[in-house]
């Protein structure tokens, strides 16, 4: 009865231990409790077809949130590549292009996409408070039609 008492107390401790190794470890560890999605207000969100206005008129600029891979693969034509998870290395290049009366339009690709909700929020951490998401983004807005480019240019 002891042994077994206490082999259950070493797995519990061992369990325990690589938990917290795995949450050092790993950039956004292990979620005990699953964060809540993020709610959009109206006021965050702009319909494609005023967002195509803004492009037209070119006084927007348009930041596709997805990682440098997708945005070669394919992004919306003359957006930046602001990656959320290289937030800190590619805004730099992008935040000399803006002021903080910029309007911005965020965009992933993916209706559960939550990179645009989370730059949107760095963004306005920034100062930057006319940001709003082209929720699915990149989907809707080539099946529109609307132009696109390939490669690690605008």
């Amino acid at each position: 009865m002891q042994r077994a008492l206490l082999q259950a107390v070493v797995l519990v401790l061992i369990g325990t231990i690589m938990g917290l190794l795995a949450n050092a470890i790993l950039p956004k560890g292990i979620p005990f409790i699953r964060p809540p999605e993020p709610q959009l207000h109206d006021q965050d969100k702009i319909p494609l077809v005023e967002a195509k206005k803004l492009w037209d008129s070119g006084t927007a600029f348009f930041m596709d949130a997805r990682t440098p891979a997708d945005y070669i693969a394919g992004h919306i034509a003359l957006a930046q590549n602001l990656p959320v998870e290289k937030f800190d290395q590619f805004f730099p290049k992008v935040a000399t292009a803006l002021s903080p009366d910029s309007e911005i339009v965020v965009y992933c690709d993916g209706e559960q996409c939550d990179l645009s909700h989370r730059l949107m929020t760095m963004l306005h951490e920034h100062g930057y408070n006319h940001v709003r998401i082209l929720v699915n983004g990149w989907t809707t807005w080539r099946k529109a039609g609307f132009s696109t480019t390939i490669g690690a240019e605008p």
